[in-house]
């Protein structure tokens, strides 16, 4: 194999590798240096699984149906294919909903608390309990 050759098809793979317009890459860990598993585009069917944080930017983990009906899982980095767009729109919408504050309680007018009256008489140490006074 000539070097001129080998140098045509490392650009031609390269230049497959690299996603089109309206299309997105699918790998095969939650990295941008992992494999890429397939080309994806806007209309391939995109089922979202979970998400990922904390990286660079966040992983997706989806389930991937062409139109053959091939079945394919991996991994989607960055929120750009629609399905994603739309996860993450759910996730947030269900957040606000499951999560929101509580409502604030209406105060009360407080009412004084009035001193305690007692009926009974304390002890006497000092008076004769004998019976006779």
């Amino acid at each position: 194999m000539s070097w001129k050759f080998a140098a045509l098809l490392a650009f031609a793979l390269a230049a497959y590798a690299q996603p089109q317009p309206g299309s997105t890459l699918l790998y095969s860990e939650c990295s941008d240096t992992s494999q890429i598993a397939r080309v994806l585009q806007s209309s391939d069917t995109v089922a979202v699984r979970h998400s990922f944080s904390g990286g660079s930017q966040a992983c997706y983990s989806v389930s991937v149906t062409a139109r053959d009906g091939q079945i394919t899982e991996g991994f989607l980095l960055g929120a750009h294919h629609p399905a994603i767009i739309e996860f993450e729109r759910q996730q947030q919408s269900y957040i606000s909903r499951t999560f929101s504050p509580p409502a604030p309680k209406k105060a009360s007018p407080k009412t004084q608390a009035r001193a305690r009256q007692h009926s009974h008489t304390f002890w006497n140490p000092f008076t004769t309990h004998s019976g006779t006074k």
